[in-house]
């Protein structure tokens, strides 16, 4: 029986068809399944020859480690239908990720060139202490080095021999530094010793005409006002009990007791002057809030745990660190934001402090050494990601280049200088 015949009378006779099926042989049976193993391994075959999706991956450098789905991979990949994601990493570089989906038959070519991590370069290779942002217009950095002695200022984009241009802004008249700040004008300093609190005047950077001027041993915390023309500061004499907040000119001039800080018990509180120069900060356990203008006292926390705390560059919100400790932890304090009014305070989980931080000009971000590593935070959203370079820091004393495409920090007292413009692996690419 031919086969047409066959499937003419499976058909006439579907209500029945196991009489049909038993007059076929065993021969035309073992056929049939043969026919039917050979249609699979062909369709096998196509599948995997026209319809199974495959990779090509051709990173830079050429011995970089691939890996699809977490398992380990090599030149072309034939994988499935669906979404895969796709790791390249070589040592000295950011790690490259990335999903790709595939569907039947697809073809894709992967060929990135992974990014060399940034490395945190020597800037100035002797010792530097409270290092700020340089004189405006200038893109320098300002400092105090030569065994605490002499400031100095050096140029990042100025070279001479391969090394960035450096040169003395004062003679060798400093000694026993404690504390050191600098006018926003970088004018004046006024630096504080064992002996007491000094203003120094630079008389633009003249080496001959500079001066010192001695105030007194009773002031503690000390902050220039946003334009350079004033002081404040914390005053406190142990022999009439006074504890008040000074203001005065930048010479400690025409000074006012603006606020008597006998009733809050303050020992060494920091002060801080809003860049708006409407508002200052008190901050000794808790924060008080300080109107410039009106001159009226608010304290707008009642933690008792806080450390420090300073305001964002646009005068409108307040960052504070919450003392936390953790045996596990080298930071024991947490950064957390508020509003002006101490409303809305928001622990963004990050352990930082603020020698260990710097903050945008728009003050939407920041950098900070957490005590694992170097991280750009969101101060809005709190997120956090993880800086990418070589090697391992522990910074202090950060600062941002005017354009904000430089890191600048120290660490053991060595000035460093890092690139941005690969910040985190999740912007690299």
């Amino acid at each position: 029986m031919t086969f047409p015949h066959l499937l003419e009378e499976m058909v006439a006779q579907k209500g029945n068809p196991s009489p049909l099926l038993h007059n076929i042989t065993k021969q035309q049976k073992k056929i049939f399944a043969i026919i039917l193993l050979l249609i699979l391994a062909a369709a096998v075959i196509l599948y995997i020859i026209f319809w199974q999706p495959t990779i090509d991956i051709q990173p830079e450098p050429k011995d970089a480690q691939i890996s699809i789905d977490g398992h380990k991979a090599i030149g072309k990949i034939r994988t499935t239908p669906g979404v895969h994601k796709i790791k390249i990493s070589a040592s000295g570089y950011i790690d490259w990720e990335k999903s790709i989906k595939m569907s039947l038959g697809s073809r894709q070519t992967v060929s990135p060139a992974l990014k060399k991590l940034p490395v945190a370069k020597t800037l100035v290779a002797f010792e530097s202490q409270f290092l700020v942002s340089g004189r405006p217009g200038m893109d320098d950095l300002i400092y105090l080095s030569n065994s605490g002695k002499t400031i100095f200022a050096t140029f990042p984009n100025l070279e001479k021999d391969g090394k960035a241009l450096v040169t003395n802004l004062t003679a060798d008249v400093f000694s026993g530094v404690k504390n050191l700040i600098y006018s926003s004008d970088r004018q004046l300093a006024i630096y504080q010793t064992s002996q007491g609190t000094t203003l120094f005047d630079f008389h633009r950077y003249d080496l001959v005409s500079q001066t010192s001027s001695f105030w007194n041993n009773l002031i503690g915390d000390i902050v220039f006002s946003p334009d350079s023309s004033q002081v404040l500061y914390y005053y406190a004499d142990p022999q009439t009990g006074e504890k008040s907040l000074i203001k005065a000119t930048n010479g400690n001039q025409n000074m006012e007791r603006v606020a008597d800080l006998r009733e809050q018990n303050l020992q060494n509180p920091q002060l801080v002057w809003s860049a708006d120069g409407k508002k200052a900060l008190i901050v000794e356990k808790d924060v008080y809030i300080f109107d410039i203008y009106t001159k009226t006292l608010s304290k707008i926390t009642d933690l008792g745990n806080i450390s420090e705390a300073t305001f964002t560059p646009d005068s409108q919100k307040i960052l504070y660190f919450s003392r936390s400790p953790d045996p596990t932890a080298s930071i024991d304090t947490i950064l957390a934001i508020m509003e002006q009014d101490g409303k809305n305070k928001k622990d963004l989980g990050v352990r930082t402090s603020l020698e260990k931080m710097v903050i945008t000009k728009d003050s939407q971000r920041a950098y900070a050494d957490t005590g694992e590593g170097l991280f750009k935070i969101n101060l809005i959203t709190g997120e956090k990601l993880a800086l990418t370079y070589d090697g391992k820091i522990s910074a202090q004393n950060l600062v941002l280049s005017s354009d904000e495409k430089k890191l600048y920090l120290t660490e053991d007292k060595t000035c460093y200088i890092m690139e941005l413009e690969i910040a985190t692996k999740e912007e690299s690419y």
